[in-house]
């Protein structure tokens, strides 16, 4: 997870790719009043595919 940096949201968003069977999904999402609301879930193109990948590759 981490802070959503491209622009200025009015609001703290948060990503995070979630691996799940066979498939990488990217999600965006912010708390509001102590309730989280997804803003975005979808499969992750390649560009975050090999993000996560050399994420990944750093911790080990």
């Amino acid at each position: 997870m981490e802070v959503d940096v491209r622009q200025d949201y009015g609001e703290v968003r948060e990503i995070a790719y979630v691996p799940l069977n066979t498939r990488l999904y990217f999600v965006a999402y912010t708390w509001r009043d102590s309730v989280l609301r997804v803003i975005s879930l979808r499969k992750a193109n390649q560009r975050e595919f090999d993000y996560y990948v050399s994420k990944i590759n750093q911790t080990h």
